[in-house]
């Protein structure tokens, strides 16, 4: 029968030997509980001190605290103990009060990436000869269950950020459906080498964990004004104000822009704060970020160059934080049309608080922690709910299979009826029989 994964089962077994550098094979399991007791301890007084909200959503806090040092004090391995250190901070259901386990010196690959569209999830990348690809699986792919727990919208990214994260397996097993028929294909994991040593403070969250980034560098991309419409992608809010404002000076001239936040994680308050700044001619507020000592203006003030352009913003399951807040404010402000599926519904301020322990050898560590909600000027707060898009657009299987961007060539029709343009007229292929009697 299938599973729901409603909890984070401690079911798993690991050779955590392999996956996690905490100890030499000798150690013993009381040294790694003490360490691990450690973590917690830190954990918790972060959380404690830090969370927007001083009672805790109702929680006994120190009560929480204690069960999770039972839970490490029960454990048979460090995976476990790990997971109890996670399950502290989820016990909040709080998108933004995350745990971030120890790095690992290996790093697993199952050579796929899987996004929530409407209410399937589909496999919409596949690493070239990865190992997804060679057990068999395909782009467009629904998958059903991984490790028999049912693939759900709601859970699906919690339940890869523990099987990739928390209790890593060498393997899953994966229910899919292609068309009308289900097939199940078993993949093992490819295992690479990387640097024990991590900053921590490069990673824009801990979700980034569920995809199979490769360490590329994220790709900023732009499209200048062609028939006035401009294009800007912006894969995450990291980089600089500076930054943004050159991106956004490269489509400076556009009537309508076309900014595409799909799978955008977030990041910084300030850039989001400058990236704002380039569409209002005047001091405005965003939204109020209401912590521990009461509301705080997310203020913002115009920046240069100023684009008076009608604005259009792709969103996915995916967009989150910085991303939904500028998509919300987008709408709510500029009059602008969101286009995609509704947003991941993690949209809170937070602050990451690296950590480490140890003397002789150091292990990082971190905590990210909610320090405020963030309530717009209507009320809105679109914590586990989202920015919902005013055109949704879902793309098909077929979509995907043939690698096409069903939602931008929206994005593109509606930009173009804005401003009165006619349709493009259709691609003529020549063919090389044409080319001859040319």
């Amino acid at each position: 029968m299938d599973k729901r994964f409603t909890a984070l089962p401690g079911c798993l077994v690991v050779l955590w030997c392999l996956l996690m550098p905490l100890h030499a094979a000798a150690d013993s399991l009381s040294f790694e509980r003490a360490r691990m007791k450690d973590i917690l301890t830190t954990v918790s007084k972060d959380i404690e001190k830090n969370f927007y909200d001083a009672k805790f959503k109702g929680l006994d806090w120190k009560a929480k605290t204690v069960e999770a040092r039972q839970k490490i004090d029960k454990a048979q391995n460090v995976s476990d103990m790990i997971t109890a250190i996670f399950e502290l901070a989820n016990s909040l259901n709080d998108s933004h009060t995350v745990f971030l386990p120890p790095q690992r010196p290996v790093s697993l690959k199952f050579g796929f990436d899987a996004l929530s569209v409407g209410d399937r999830v589909l496999i919409t990348k596949l690493e070239k000869g990865g190992a997804a690809e060679k057990a068999g699986l395909q782009l467009g792919d629904q998958i059903v269950t991984v490790n028999g727990f049912n693939a759900r919208r709601q859970d699906f990214d919690l339940m890869m950020l523990f099987f990739r994260a928390l209790q890593p397996v060498t393997a899953m097993d994966v229910a899919v459906r292609r068309g009308s028929q289900l097939s199940k294909i078993h993949i093992e994991a490819k295992v690479i080498q990387k640097p024990v040593v991590a900053d921590l403070t490069k990673m824009d969250s801990i979700w980034e964990l569920v995809r199979e980034a490769e360490n590329d560098a994220e790709q900023y991309h732009y499209n200048v004004p062609k028939d006035g419409i401009g294009y800007v992608q912006l894969p995450s809010f990291m980089e600089s104000g500076d930054f943004v404002s050159n991106l956004l000076n490269k489509v400076k001239e556009s009537k309508a822009i076309i900014i595409d936040l799909r799978s955008n994680p977030g990041g910084s308050i300030d850039t989001l704060r400058s990236f704002a700044g380039h569409f209002t001619n005047k001091d405005t507020v965003i939204a109020d970020i209401e912590g521990r000592k009461g509301p705080e203006p997310m203020k913002v003030k115009p920046v240069r160059p100023l684009l008076d352009a009608a604005v259009f913003v792709l969103i996915d399951s995916r967009s989150a934080s910085s991303a939904e807040i500028f998509a919300r404010h987008a709408q709510l402000q500029y009059g602008a049309t969101v286009i995609g599926d509704v947003s991941s519904g993690r949209c809170e301020a937070a602050r990451l608080y690296p950590e480490k322990i140890g003397t002789d050898t150091i292990v990082p560590f971190g905590v990210e922690v909610t320090i405020g909600q963030v309530k717009f000027p209507n009320g809105d707060n679109l914590e586990g709910r989202g920015v919902k898009p005013d055109v949704q657009c879902l793309p098909t299987v077929e979509d995907i299979k043939g690698k096409r961007d069903t939602c931008l060539g929206v994005a593109e029709q509606l930009a173009r009826k804005k401003l009165g343009l006619p349709e493009p007229k259709p691609e003529v292929i020549v063919t090389g029989k044409d080319k001859a009697s040319m």
